[in-house]
């Protein structure tokens, strides 16, 4: 059985450095004409590109000091079981 060129494990590899803007024209086009066909993998696109703000926002925010302190206390005794 013989490869298809456009398969989307293919495609997911090259999307760190589509983001980053550092494919090659062909990839590129390859990449963009298999996402316009692909709802699935356009999505995880969409997601990938969102996962970063979603973090940096996440950090941003302070933890409230008595779930710091249950944490704590949960990771200290199934650490040291």
């Amino acid at each position: 059985m013989t490869k298809r060129k456009h398969e989307c494990p293919d495609m997911m590899d090259l999307l760190v450095d589509y983001l980053e803007d550092e494919l090659a024209d062909d990839q590129r086009k390859d990449l963009e004409f298999h996402l316009e066909l692909c709802p699935p993998c356009m999505n995880f696109l969409q997601t990938y590109k969102e996962t970063g703000s979603i973090c940096r926002a996440a950090l941003q925010r302070e933890m409230p000091t008595a779930l710091k302190s249950n944490l704590r206390d949960f990771l200290s005794k199934k650490c040291c079981e």
